[in-house]
């Protein structure tokens, strides 16, 4: 993470068996944007640490950094915690934050790369039912363009 800069490198994968490993999609290796709100708490828990540079933050540095149980379990807890009646999965998760960069604007390259994905085209599979323009709007501006023009 670089705070200063407001963004997290991701550089490498982890595989529960395997351990720390190059992630397999060239497109893995990203730079993904640290909105403001979470930057706030970011900073506070470094301070708490008082970890920098690639000492992990969130966990004890002799454990692995992710356990896909270990995680699922947090999240349930940290949703218990917060009283929700309704949780949802790291990859639910995954997908409301897609969600959320569609709403506020984002272009689907930017949300591609930022997301990771190898392709636009997966991008546009994946989410292009939640990008604004569907076909009515496609044939509405062109029929507008071309009453225009005549």
């Amino acid at each position: 993470m670089d705070l200063r800069a407001a963004v997290i490198h991701v550089r490498r994968g982890w595989d529960d068996y395997r351990g720390e490993q190059e992630p397999v999609a060239r497109a893995a290796k990203r730079r993904v944007p640290i909105i403001a709100p979470l930057l706030g708490l970011l900073r506070a828990q470094q301070k708490r640490t008082g970890r920098r540079g690639s000492r992990l933050v969130f966990r004890p540095l002799q454990e692995p950094p992710f356990k896909r149980e270990t995680m699922r379990r947090r999240a349930l807890r940290d949703w218990r915690d917060a009283r929700r009646t309704r949780t949802i999965t790291l990859h639910e998760a995954r997908r409301t934050a897609a969600s959320l960069m569609i709403a506020a604007g984002a272009n689907a390259k930017a949300l591609s790369v930022v997301i990771g994905h190898e392709s636009i085209t997966i991008t546009f599979d994946r989410y292009g039912d939640l990008m604004p323009g569907g076909e009515s709007e496609v044939g509405r501006l062109l029929g507008e363009c071309i009453k225009g023009g005549s």
